[in-house]
């Protein structure tokens, strides 16, 4: 939690984790997949905290609403803005869980995230979520992520601080 704090609010980053200040040619810090339900928090909440560079670190995000190129397909659209970005933020909520495009969203980037062997996926809870008929693959990956819920005490610098984190891929294949 220290490394959080340092990292997000003095600008000090622990030579602890690999951390690459180039954009290796992704677009976006960000794509964020929402609910058309959620996108008065995501434009009047997340965009200002997170974009803002009055937080000596302004993120890059990509936004359907915003960023989706006219006239290409929604699937592709999703799947430029998936590899276009290092991680992919879900805001899971129970308005994501009913829309197929969200859950389109989630499978892209998580088949991003297990062929990239990496962090890419960011899961963020807004709200209560009714986990009654929840896609078996997303209630894996809550089971195997640690994941943020929005009202935590900490919940911009770990968000900021988890968009930040730039994994160095395995020389392994």
């Amino acid at each position: 939690m220290i490394k959080v704090i340092l990292f997000t609010r003095l600008n000090i980053n622990l030579p602890c984790e690999f951390r690459n200040v180039a954009h290796e040619g992704k677009k976006y810090d960000a794509f964020i997949a929402y609910s058309e339900k959620d996108v008065d928090w995501v434009i009047h909440t997340a965009l200002p905290k997170l974009e803002s560079e009055d937080a000596g670190r302004a993120c890059r995000l990509c936004l359907h609403h915003r960023d989706f190129i006219v006239g290409n397909t929604i699937a592709d659209n999703i799947f430029n803005s998936v590899e276009n970005s290092f991680h992919t933020i879900l805001l899971i909520s129970n308005d994501f869980l009913k829309s197929e495009w969200c859950m389109m969203e989630f499978r892209t980037a998580l088949r991003k995230s297990l062929n990239d062997k990496g962090r890419h996926l960011i899961i963020v809870l807004k709200g209560n979520i009714t986990v009654d008929n929840i896609d078996p693959d997303l209630k894996s990956c809550l089971n195997s992520h640690t994941y943020l819920k929005i009202g935590d005490v900490l919940f911009w610098d770990k968000l900021k601080y988890g968009i930040s984190f730039r994994h160095k891929k395995s020389q392994n294949k």
